[in-house]
Order: C-alpha cells, then structure tokens, then sequence
C-alpha cells in the first residue's frame, strides 16, 4: 500500500564510508554548525561589552561541545529507556555508534558545562551566555 502525501528525497544519505567510519550529511553539517557557531560566539565573546579572550572563549566552545554531546545523548538515552528501542540501561549513554541524540539535551548539557565552566574560572558567565546563544541559533539554523 502507497503512503499518501509520502516525500521521497533520491539523495544517499551517506557521504563516504572511510574505512568504518561512515560519514553522513546530518554529521557533516552537525560539524559545520558547531564550528560556526563556535566561531560567531567567540566574535561576540571578544567584544568590549563581554571581555572574554578569544583563547578562552575557544576553550569555553570545546567545554560547551563536550558537554552538549553528552547532554545530547544521555537525554535521548532517557527518553527512550524502556521502549522499543535497544536501550536496556542508562549505560547506553556511552553506546555512541549506536546513534541517537537529542538536541534539547545538547543545548541542556552544553548550557550546564559552560555555565559550570564560567563560574569556576570566574568569567562573567551572564555576559558569555548572551554571546554564546547567538552561536548556538547559528548552528542550530545550520
């Protein structure tokens, strides 16, 4: 049986596979956001209102990316726990070939670690955060 109103997309979702390491386009253009994104925040964190260093607003970036990704996948780990899916533990948080992630819990995680981040080195985190969140709809739009 035929689905109606069914959109059919005739591009391979996959880009190359490098010798086990599959490159698709959703991570080539995750990346690409990211990497915008993080550069437009350190633009604007380098500002005279904020008066973060680019150095450390480059090493904020790398804090917020790690801690997004793990946001992403855990809370996606949460969400699906227990339904149909292979997710038998929250020990699948660190299956990440598995696949699967959750963008709220990205922009949850990387908000948490970056905050943390801020205030443990004492760095106007308010001020970063108003710089950060117009990098992270950037690569969000991306």
């Amino acid at each position: 049986m035929q689905q109606l109103l069914a959109i059919n997309i005739g591009i391979d979702p996959n880009i190359v596979d490098l010798g086990g390491l599959l490159i698709t386009w959703h991570g080539f253009f995750t990346a690409v956001g990211i990497v915008a994104g993080v550069w437009l925040a350190v633009r604007l964190a380098n500002t005279p209102r904020v008066g973060i260093d680019p150095d450390t607003a480059y090493t904020i970036g790398m804090v917020v990316v790690a801690c997004g990704l793990v946001g992403a996948r855990a809370l996606y780990v949460i969400e699906n726990y227990g339904d149909n899916s292979n997710i038998d533990s929250l020990g699948d948080i660190f299956r990440i070939t598995e696949g699967g992630i959750s963008i709220y819990g990205a922009i949850i995680g990387g908000a948490i670690g970056g905050w943390a981040y801020g205030l443990w080195r004492g760095l106007p985190c308010a001020a970063g955060a108003d710089a950060a969140v117009f990098g992270m709809l950037l690569g969000l739009a991306i």
